[in-house]
Formats: structure tokens, sequence, C-alpha cells
């Protein structure tokens, strides 16, 4: 969210989802995300991660 310019302002886990309050633009917003969402984000943050690292390494 920070590289979008937003800032987390509070979270918490609500059942099977998390509500996200962050400030955009001075104005505090709502978000909610489901668990699965958050891990397939996570996922793919991962898998892009990991595929820099590895051409990062066959250019050593």
């Amino acid at each position: 969210m920070e590289q979008r310019g937003r800032t987390v302002v509070s979270s918490r886990r609500q059942g099977h989802m998390y509500v996200v309050h962050y400030r955009q633009r001075g104005y505090v917003r709502e978000a909610i995300y489901t668990i699965e969402v958050l891990r397939a984000e996570c996922q793919e943050l991962v898998h892009l991660w990991t595929r820099y690292e590895q051409r990062g390494e066959n250019k050593r």
C-alpha cells in the first residue's frame, strides 16, 4: 500500500476477512480482504521476487 501513497492506519481480523483502514490523500478509507485473496497476492509477490532473484544470479 505504501508504494501507492497509502499509509495503513489499522487492521484487524474479522472472521475470514481482514478489515484495513488506510489513509490516502488525507482521507481514511476502508478495504476488506479475504484471507484467500491476501494469500494469493503474497504467493504472487514471492513468485515475482524469486524470478527476479534467479535472473540476478544468472548475470553474476
